[in-house]
């Protein structure tokens, strides 16, 4: 009765909206899943070598829940460059978003490509491209149609309405963005001794887009441009080993934006070992970020070693928390690096 009466008020909150919102892949640790946040961060990265898997799990207390899953992994050049003051990096992401009964679904694969220019001792420049393939899909077969019906019951054999709906359409996809990174100490990018800043704007989806599974020859239309603009930073507190990480995001696409943002506190729990590798440096960071006008997410994050952790939960605050009681959605990352980032290197990159 209680599931009956969420849905019977999900049916009436939409029936009575006066705007709809839309959104594209995304995921409130946007951090942790750079590559879908701007190309010009492939390669600017902690270490050699970052991969890092994302999972989320979206309002799973009314309907089918949105899942999200993605897998990336980018590389930075900057060793084999020796002491050059440029370098390139390269990535490679796939993620994959389904909903609902239907399982509407939209899979992507996109390669990424990055060139960084240390500007002077502190200041460093990026530029990337991005380029891949887009596939939309809908398993027809669970839909249920009104001309279904025998008289008796639902009898899935007989013709459904919506004969023109084609199960899947895939178009190309492609994307530029720009990043620009300060920072005072690059001695270890683990270390809570320095600030750290990193910005950048990006237009994805520069081809347009073509989302209609009704025809598969429509035309594209360049109003699903998607921008996004992002900062963060690290900021030490001075004979601690404290730092404070705020970030912030903002994307528009269309008429829709999303505004993301907040702070985390990362504490420094101990140094590796600088000669044996027998210690292994570890850090945990704690706070929460909000997404305007929708939730509040407690996030928290542990790195050891070369392997980091992340876990967030929104916590519903709009209008629809009448249905999901405030519950929103979890998501988890895992994320690899070589070398080890606590080990101390001399290195610009930065603090993906």
């Amino acid at each position: 009765m209680k599931v009956q009466l969420r849905f019977l008020i999900f049916i009436l909150v939409s029936l009575t909206c006066t705007k709809g919102y839309a959104q594209d892949i995304h995921f409130s640790q946007f951090l942790a899943s750079p590559l879908l946040l701007n190309p010009a961060i492939t390669g600017n990265i902690k270490g050699n070598i970052n991969v890092v898997t994302n999972y989320r799990n979206q309002w799973l207390s009314i309907t089918n829940p949105y899942q999200t899953y993605s897998l990336a992994g980018n590389i930075n050049f900057k060793s084999l460059y020796g002491s050059t003051n440029s370098f390139p990096g390269i990535g490679l992401v796939i993620f994959r978003d389904q909903a609902g009964d239907a399982k509407f679904a939209r899979t992507q694969a996109e390669m990424s490509f990055a060139y960084h220019i240390d500007l002077n001792n502190r200041n460093s420049l990026s530029a990337g491209l991005q380029g891949g393939l887009v596939q939309r899909s809908i398993d027809r077969s669970a839909l249920k149609w009104d001309s279904q019906y025998d008289g008796t019951a639902h009898n899935p054999d007989l013709q459904g309405e919506e004969t023109a709906l084609f199960p899947s359409k895939a178009f190309l996809d492609m994307g530029f963005g720009m990043v620009w990174s300060f920072f005072t100490n690059d001695r270890n990018m683990v270390s809570n001794d320095g600030v750290y800043f990193t910005g950048g704007i990006a237009l994805l989806h520069l081809a347009g887009t073509n989302q209609s599974l009704y025809d598969v020859y429509e035309t594209r239309t360049r109003e699903n441009i998607k921008m996004t603009g992002h900062g963060n930073a690290s900021i030490s507190i001075p004979q601690t080993n404290m730092a404070i990480q705020p970030a912030l995001l903002y994307t528009s696409q269309s008429s829709v934006s999303e505004i993301i943002g907040g702070i985390l506190f990362r504490y420094r729990l101990r140094e590796a070992s600088k000669y044996t590798g027998f210690i292994k440096g570890s850090a945990f960071s704690v706070g929460a970020y909000s997404r305007w006008n929708d939730a509040i997410i407690p996030m928290f994050k542990l790195e050891i070693a070369n392997w980091a952790f992340g876990f967030s939960y929104d916590i519903n605050t709009s209008s629809l928390s009448k249905v999901s009681d405030f519950r929103g959605g979890g998501e988890v990352f895992i994320q690899y690096i070589t070398p080890n980032p606590f080990m101390p290197q001399k290195t610009s990159v930065k603090f993906f």
